[in-house]
C-alpha cells in the first residue's frame, strides 16, 4: 500500500490565482496586515496632531494674575498673542522673556496651557526695597531681589531705606544691580536681607562710603555705626535687640563694639556736651 503524505496546513490557505489553487501562509498574511494597521494608527497620529496644531487647543481665553501695576492688554501686547492662536504653536520662553524685559516691576511670570482653550499667565510682582544714590543725585530703585525696578528717579522713593556710597556697573531696568567694588553688593545684600528679615521698616539711611566704617540711621532719631562687614548678620541682630529696649523717643547715637564689649548708646544730649 502506497504510503500518504500528510500536510499540515493549519498555518496556509489556498487561494486561487491565475485558474489555479496557491497556497498562501497565513504568517504572512498577518505581518501584511500589521502593516497596514501601522500606517493607519501613523497616518491618524499624523492628522491629530495637524488638527491639534490648526483647529483644535485654540485660545479662547487668556487669563492674568498677580499684577495690579500693569494692565491685561499690555502684557497680551507684549507676549503677542490674540484670540484663535493655538495653545501649542505659541512659544511660552519667548513671551516669558519679553514680558520680564518690558515690565520690571515684575520679578518673574509663569506660562500655562490649560486644555483645551485657556493660557494662564502668573505673575510676581517686584517689592521696592531702597533708593541706591548715583554720583549723578539721581536714585536706582531696587527690589528686595536687587532688581533694578525704576532708574534714573529724580526724587528718591518715600519709605524705602536710602543707599549712598555705592558706584554700579549699570543701571539697566530689570538688571541686577551690581556695584563696581563687588564687596560692597555683598554687604549690601546682607544689610537688606537682615533689616527685611527683622521687620527694622524705619531703616532711612545705610552709608557704605567706607566699608570698613558701616553707618547707618534709624527712624530719623538714631545715628548708628557698626564698624566693617565681620559679622554683620549677627552687628545688625544685636543693634535690632538694643532698639528695641530704647524708648521710642531715645535720640542719639549707637556704636557697636565687638562682641565683648557690646554696643555704646550715646543720648543726643550728651553728644551736644561733649
Amino acid at each position: 500500500m502506497k504510503d500518504i503524505e500528510k500536510t499540515n496546513l493549519s498555518d496556509e490557505q489556498y487561494r486561487i490565482i491565475n485558474g489555479e489553487k496557491v497556497i498562501v501562509s497565513r504568517r504572512k498574511r498577518r505581518r501584511n496586515m500589521s502593516l497596514y494597521y501601522f500606517i493607519a494608527v501613523v497616518f491618524i497620529l499624523m492628522a491629530l496632531i495637524f488638527l491639534s496644531l490648526t483647529v483644535f487647543f485654540n485660545i479662547k481665553n487668556i487669563d492674568i494674575a498677580g499684577t495690579d501695576l500693569y494692565t491685561n492688554e499690555q502684557i497680551i501686547q507684549i507676549a503677542g498673542i490674540s484670540n484663535d492662536d493655538n495653545l501649542f504653536r505659541i512659544d511660552t520662553d519667548q513671551m516669558r522673556t519679553d514680558i520680564l524685559n518690558s515690565f520690571p516691576y515684575l520679578e518673574d511670570i509663569t506660562i500655562k496651557r490649560k486644555l483645551p482653550s485657556t493660557l494662564k499667565f502668573t505673575a510676581v510682582q517686584a517689592v521696592p526695597m531702597a533708593n541706591i544714590q548715583n554720583d549723578d543725585g539721581t536714585f536706582c530703585v531696587i527690589s528686595t531681589t536687587g532688581r533694578i525696578v525704576e532708574t534714573g528717579v529724580l526724587d528718591k522713593k518715600a519709605g524705602l531705606v536710602t543707599v549712598s556710597g555705592m558706584d554700579l556697573k549699570g543701571r539697566d531696568l530689570g538688571k541686577t544691580y551690581e556695584d563696581k567694588d563687588s564687596m560692597k553688593t555683598t554687604i549690601l545684600n546682607q544689610i537688606l536681607s537682615e533689616i527685611n528679615r527683622l521687620g527694622m521698616k524705619n531703616m532711612n539711611t545705610i552709608n557704605l562710603s567706607d566699608r570698613t566704617n558701616i553707618k547707618m540711621k534709624y527712624d530719623g532719631r538714631l545715628d548708628i555705626e557698626i564698624g566693617s562687614s565681620v559679622d554683620l548678620s549677627f552687628k545688625i541682630r544685636y543693634v535690632d535687640a538694643v532698639i528695641k529696649k530704647l524708648s521710642e523717643s531715645y535720640q542719639g547715637t549707637l556704636i557697636y563694639h565687638n562682641e565683648a564689649s557690646g554696643l555704646s548708646a550715646i543720648p543726643k544730649t550728651a553728644e551736644k556736651t561733649t
